[in-house]
């Protein structure tokens, strides 16, 4: 069976911070699929338990995502959350359940990028059946910035430990090198603009409109979650954010920086490798549309942020800012739960210091946190879909 027979699977590998919690939310939330030909498509999720992996699919996998606090449903990542053995296992048995029933099977993890030689020694043991595989991405310097807001900064003080060491680094153009070699897949790679239209344009089929994207939290937020882990263990434990993000929006534009001008010439470089493994590996048209943009061509791009430094973290009036959006979003929230009036601890004008501040924000966020998880509940029956209109309706709400 080959390519021009129809693929036996959709993979989306990420990269991370690409737009995958777009992507596997708006998949979560339409999970059955027709595309252009006629072929059924269906959307499959899967959840560790007890060593093997529960896969999960339709109206099962729509309440799953609406109840989670991230909004969607995806596969674990390899190595980090299951064994190679465990996954393997779960995407050969869903393959011959698409087979047998016959729908393609999607399946979605931003992390599994990093593994093509796992998945190549997989693919070589099923016969290397035909697979389309999904993948965006970012420029490095944009890409490197919004890394260590994820994952670097809860582990190493700053960004330049971090860059030294090399963690989480941006390698995708190996990475992809090592993809295009597996026998009988198929790669669509794009820029990570829209990804949701992009992904329903590749694969011929309808996905309701992009939702809210996991994007780095505000500065004074990170702060504030630095100095009370109890909220944000690791770069893993990114949950909060996300519910965070549901309840204020107008607050997660205002993205932290810490890339400085003495980063440029190590991030140049990094450009420069990336770009030549990707010009390797891909055809002439894509890359053409990934080096579109200025920060994949220039070594040493102007942007104010690079100029002004490393965002402040212990700021006391974003705090102070902080604050009074968290009591309008309880605000919203309580009258969402059928509630008339929200009693509040205390005013954010009587909490000066930045541990005072401190406290008057763990207040407000174990508060929200729990009416978010009664209104995820609630919400769930209905899916994602229904979860994402009730949200902007609150959102809508005048205090």
């Amino acid at each position: 069976m080959s390519l021009q027979h129809g693929p036996a699977a959709i993979l989306h590998l990420g990269a991370p911070k690409c737009g995958s919690s777009a992507l596997q939310a708006a998949l979560s939330a339409q999970p059955d699929l027709t595309d252009m030909q006629g072929r059924e498509l269906r959307y499959v999720a899967a959840q560790p338990v007890r060593g093997r992996l529960l896969r999960y699919r339709g109206d099962w996998l729509q309440r799953a995502a609406a109840f989670s606090p991230y909004g969607y449903a995806s596969w674990p990542d390899l190595g980090r959350e299951v064994s190679a053995r465990a996954l393997f296992g779960a995407f050969r048995a869903e393959l011959m359940r698409g087979r047998k029933s016959g729908y393609v099977p999607i399946l979605s993890n931003e992390g599994w990028i990093r593994h093509p030689d796992a998945f190549a020694e997989m693919l070589s043991a099923l016969g290397y059946p035909p697979v389309e595989v999904a993948v965006y991405l970012r420029p490095p310097l944009p890409w490197m910035n919004a890394a260590f807001w994820q994952w670097g900064v809860w582990s190493w003080p700053g960004f330049d430990e971090w860059l030294r060491r090399g963690l989480r680094s941006y390698s995708f153009g190996a990475d992809l090198r090592r993809w295009a070699r597996i026998p009988n897949l198929r790669l669509h790679v794009s820029p990570a603009r829209d990804v949701v239209a992009q992904f329903a344009a590749d694969f011929g089929i309808v996905l309701p409109p992009a939702g809210l994207r996991h994007r780095a939290a505000p500065p004074a937020l990170i702060g504030f979650l630095l100095r009370n882990r109890r909220f944000r263990r690791d770069g893993h434990d990114a949950a909060l954010e996300f519910v965070l993000q549901r309840w204020l929006p107008d607050r997660f534009p205002q993205r932290p920086w810490a890339i400085e001008p003495h980063h440029l010439g190590r991030l140049a470089a990094l450009t420069r490798d990336n770009r030549r493994e990707l010009e390797t590996c891909l055809p002439s048209d894509i890359c053409a549309a990934l080096f579109d943009d200025p920060l994949w061509q220039r070594e040493c791009p102007f942007l104010p942020q690079i100029e002004s430094g490393p965002s402040p973290l212990d700021s006391r009036d974003d705090l102070n800012a902080l604050l009074i959006e968290l009591d309008a979003a309880l605000e919203k929230a309580a009258r969402s739960e059928g509630e008339r009036t929200l009693r509040r601890v205390s005013s954010p004008k009587e909490a000066g210091s930045l541990s005072m501040l401190d406290r008057e924000v763990a207040t407000r966020i174990e508060a929200l946190t729990r009416s978010d998880r009664v209104l995820r509940r609630r919400w769930a029956w209905s899916g994602p879909a229904g979860l994402n209109a009730r949200a902007a309706a609150i959102l809508a709400l005048q205090p």
